[in-house]
């Protein structure tokens, strides 16, 4: 199975016979849901023998055959608001239909709202970028007449949409959507979308893939190709890397949406077509639900299996010539606990690695340095007193209350008691503030501990600040990472947080004989989701999740991504870190869309020298040898050259030589400023002769070459050089007189 969104879909709809378990708990479902499932085995299921084809270049492709392999479910919580979840298979999505826990994490705040307000525009630019942008994303409606984005039925506009029908309204959202995308993509070859809007399960939003996949094509012109042999892209990466259309019959990525979502009795709130993300909690941004399926289009994809016959294998891991090829994903995944990449693991290491949870981290260069730059310092509990339990625990957050900061929450750490009122009969329940709590005076001023369970994660922390407790850190009741606490309370002001089951376990048995002193704060020293060489962490739960391990972001990044296995209502209408992945992956810069790599395109060079340079007097010959240069891939049409000399110098006279098949003037007088057509490889010098004409201590002459063409310099430093010429003092002599 695909470890994204639709894990089942290449290897066929059969569960592994190994996951009873599951099976029991999709028998546990309301019937309303096994239909879900039923449409969840349609949607996923394809052809048991997809094979692997020679391309008339000698490489190969996979077609799909228009299936789906991104697939993203939505179901209400117990405050009745939407919630998403990108799944894998028919487990999952059982699963999650049966109450799985969201993967929804914190709230923005004040400071991470004001970093995507940045690198985010308005609406209106949004469009004005599309329209400047030369990438094409191409819509094929797939719909009929009256149907999907032909959909007739009035609507008014909303947040940006200026649509007046519902139709008219999808295909601008999709296209704002595909507006922000193309502002990152830089492709010379169109990028073709069929796309379209059916009626679905209630709790189905949709699904999206790529549609083929290739290896070892063959480039045009000056376009890279395939950076590894015998390794996989999808259809709209390779086409970018390769120049030109690979398959020019099919499309680069599927997408197929709910047009039943939101109708009476199906999907609360609905679909919110607005290009501003201002939806409520019961509606579906559908902005970003096209971000993310599409972002999976684009290749934020792995292709590793996680069937029960092939686990940690390739795909196509039962074909040949193609056998057990790698996907470009695999030469970025890195496991801290392995050492080792994706790519050079054995199958067993890879089924290792697929688990290691908070070890499987993105090695590319493009995400690891915008981190650092987007990326919050990560949330610390630290214990330090007593030593026999002192140190730092991992946190998860919640979306209400005052948001974790420095300088640290210092406190005393005290169990919150509460009677057992509600309900549930066991006494552990003491501990879980679900009714209010009795140990006030104990709590007042200290930071509460209290049980996960029972009742909402709200309804606990507010207990907790109405008992006079400065903090509220709920231990898990179950194995794994901290939970995301989701709710919403504005009468909450305290912070809260939550720890493993594990180490509730183990502050809770040093309460007996304490005290425990806490602190509450971020550390600095370290980005949250990311490792400690700052690499962003992969989404790899203990127990695999298919269709979200390792083709996500982990849930731990503060602010939250785009790209983790749930659409998070506080993320903002960028790619934030989605798009240095598809750079790593071979989505090149390509500002001027000529295909070529912007880093490999033009680097002119100059060097300037003097002789002599120093002990020079009024009336000194000069003569400056200025040297330019061009490598790279490809010709500087412009080379712009200019040197302005000092009033200093006069009496001004240049000879130019030329190789290389670089051409320009044989030669000239006075200041130099014009351009040169300059081929890769080629040189230009100009030897200048010039007399010294005035006196200062220093003389300094600056000259400069820049592409004025359309080609890129990769490399601005050695664009400029100057050289300084040094005179003698004058000496003015006074008369002798004699006495």
């Amino acid at each position: 199975m695909l470890l994204a969104c639709l894990a089942l879909l290449l290897f066929g709809g059969a569960l592994p016979r190994s996951r009873s378990v599951v099976a029991s708990a999709q028998g546990d479902l309301p019937d309303s849901y096994q239909a879900t499932l039923t449409q969840v085995r349609a949607l996923i299921s394809a052809p048991e023998a997809l094979q692997v084809q020679r391309t008339p270049d000698g490489g190969f492709f996979v077609d799909l055959q228009g299936s789906r392999q991104f697939l993203l479910l939505t179901r209400t919580d117990a405050q009745g608001r939407l919630i998403t979840r990108c799944v894998g298979s028919v487990e999952e999505a059982a699963a999650f239909l049966s109450g799985d826990t969201p993967l929804l994490a914190e709230p923005l705040s004040a400071a991470e709202a004001a970093i995507h307000q940045i690198i985010e525009r308005t609406p209106v630019q949004r469009r004005a970028a599309l329209a400047a942008s030369q990438t094409q994303i191409s819509i094929n409606v797939k719909d009929l007449a009256g149907e999907g984005f032909n959909d007739p039925t009035p609507a008014t506009p909303v947040g940006g949409n200026t649509g007046t029908t519902i139709g008219e309204q999808r295909l601008i959202a999709f296209t704002y959507a595909a507006s922000i995308w193309a502002d990152y993509l830089q492709s010379t070859v169109p990028i073709i979308i069929d796309a379209g809007f059916d009626p679905l399960d209630c709790n189905v939003l949709g699904a999206a893939g790529p549609q083929v996949l290739y290896s070892n094509f063959t480039p045009s012109g000056y376009n890279p190709g395939p950076e590894y042999a015998n390794t996989l892209y999808v259809e709209a990466l390779a086409n970018k890397r390769a120049g030109h259309d690979l398959g020019p019959s099919s499309s680069d990525i599927g997408a197929t949406f709910n047009s039943a979502f939101g109708t009476s009795g199906c999907g609360g709130g609905g679909w919110y077509y607005g290009l501003d993300h201002q939806e409520s909690d019961t509606e579906a941004d559908l902005v970003a639900v096209l971000l993310h399926e599409i972002g999976h289009g684009l290749g934020f994809i792995s292709l590793v299996s996680t069937s029960a016959n092939t686990y940690g294998m390739n795909f196509p891991y039962y074909t040949n010539p193609a056998k057990n090829q790698d996907d470009i994903w695999n030469y970025f995944l890195y496991d801290n606990n392995i050492g080792k990449l994706f790519k050079d693991m054995t199958v067993a290491e890879r089924a290792r690695a697929i688990t290691d949870t908070k070890a499987l981290v993105w090695s590319g260069p493009a995400v690891t340095a915008a981190a650092r730059n987007f990326l919050q310092a990560s949330p610390v509990l630290t214990i330090t007193t007593p030593p026999a339990v002192s140190g730092r625990y991992e946190l998860g957050l919640a979306s209400f209350g005052t948001p974790v900061q420095n300088p640290p929450l210092v406190g005393t750490l005290v169990a919150a008691i509460d009677p057992d009122t509600d309900g549930a009969g066991t006494a552990d329940t003491i501990f879980d503030a679900c009714s209010p709590i009795s140990n006030v005076a104990a709590l007042t001023g200290k930071i509460a501990l209290i049980d996960r369970g029972t009742c909402a994660f709200t309804d606990k922390v507010r207990h907790a600040q109405e008992a006079g407790a400065v903090a509220a850190i709920i231990a898990n009741n179950q194995s794994g990472d901290p939970p995301q606490m989701i709710g919403s309370d504005a009468t909450i002001s305290i912070p809260a947080v939550s720890i493993t089951q594990a180490n509730g376990a183990t502050l809770r048995a040093a309460l007996i004989p304490g005290p425990v002193s806490a602190q509450i704060g971020l550390d600095p020293s370290q980005l949250a989701g990311t490792d400690s060489a700052g690499r962003v962490l992969m989404y790899a739960p203990s127990a695999i999740s298919l269709g979200s391990s390792v083709s996500h972001f982990d849930i731990s990044t503060v602010p939250n991504l785009l790209m983790e296995p749930a659409i998070n209502p506080d993320i903002g209408q960028s790619p934030d870190l989605t798009d240095e992945l598809l750079r790593d992956i071979g989505w090149y810069p390509d500002v001027n869309y000529n295909g070529i790599p912007d880093t490999s395109e033009l680097d002119l060079g100059l060097a300037l020298t003097a002789t002599p340079s120093q002990l020079l007097n009024v009336g000194s010959a000069v003569t400056l040898t200025l040297t330019i240069t061009s490598s790279g891939l490809i010709a500087a049409s412009a080379a712009h050259i200019v040197d302005s000399f000092p009033s200093q110098l006069g009496a001004i006279t240049w000879e130019a030589s030329y190789s290389g098949g670089a051409s320009g003037p044989a030669s000239g007088s006075g200041n130099i400023d014009f351009t040169l057509a300059m081929p890769s490889g080629s040189q230009a010098t100009f030897v200048i002769r010039a007399t010294v004409v005035g006196q200062a201590l220093i003389i300094t002459n600056t000259a400069s070459v820049t592409s004025s063409g359309e080609e890129i310099d990769v490399a601005t430093a050695n664009n400029q050089a100057t050289v300084q010429l040094s005179l003698v003092a004058s000496t003015t002599f006074l008369p002798m007189v004699m006495r």
